[in-house]
């Protein structure tokens, strides 16, 4: 990030996102670390159900409803 005057800031972005560059001091705030490590847990062994490897769906942590359709 590169300070351009007093009020706005230059960041590098991705060429493949659409907005511009430069962003107004109110608009950034600190980044912080995370206080609380993540857990990485191992994927669970698919389960076989006739022959063929099939998933169990056990909590689905966020759903999104478009157009009234799951």
């Amino acid at each position: 990030m590169k300070q351009i005057n007093v009020v706005a800031f230059q960041h590098k972005l991705l060429d493949s996102m659409k907005i511009h560059f430069v962003f107004h001091v109110f608009l950034l705030e600190p980044c912080h670390a995370p206080t609380i490590q993540r857990k990485i847990h191992e994927p669970l062994p698919p389960v076989k159900i006739s022959g063929k490897q099939n998933y169990k769906v056990e909590i689905v942590f966020d759903s999104k409803v478009s157009n009234h359709q799951f």
